[in-house]
């Protein structure tokens, strides 16, 4: 069971850990009829990542390189859950997402 985080306070580690949780769950069971929704999830902790290591107003947390490579894998992920999604809601989602990504919509706001 993944524990999620209630709020990441702009800060990469409980993001990163749940990305941690969510590849082990699909690396063990690759073919589950969750696949779609932990990928969109994915992809959506991805891309708040991307947006911590971009936008964050903290001291010495933007990291250009870091933003740009999750925000890579975040389209990467978006992608694979489209293929993976079987015309469910979160194929819908992702596509969504993934246009709002490539218009610069922020789904994330640090405090």
């Amino acid at each position: 069971m993944i524990v999620w985080e209630k709020d990441y306070k702009g800060n990469p580690e409980g993001v990163l850990r749940e990305i941690t949780e969510l590849e082990k769950v699909l690396s063990q069971y690759p073919d589950t009829s969750l696949k779609a929704e932990i990928l969109y999830k994915t992809a959506r902790r991805c891309r708040t990542l991307y947006e911590i290591y971009a936008f964050s107003p903290k001291p010495g947390m933007r990291n250009a390189e870091k933003a740009g490579q999750y925000r890579t894998k975040a389209k990467f992920a978006y992608q694979l859950c489209l293929d993976a999604s079987d015309k469910s809601d979160y194929g819908q989602k992702a596509w969504s997402e993934l246009e709002s990504l490539d218009q610069g919509t922020r789904i994330y706001i640090m405090q």
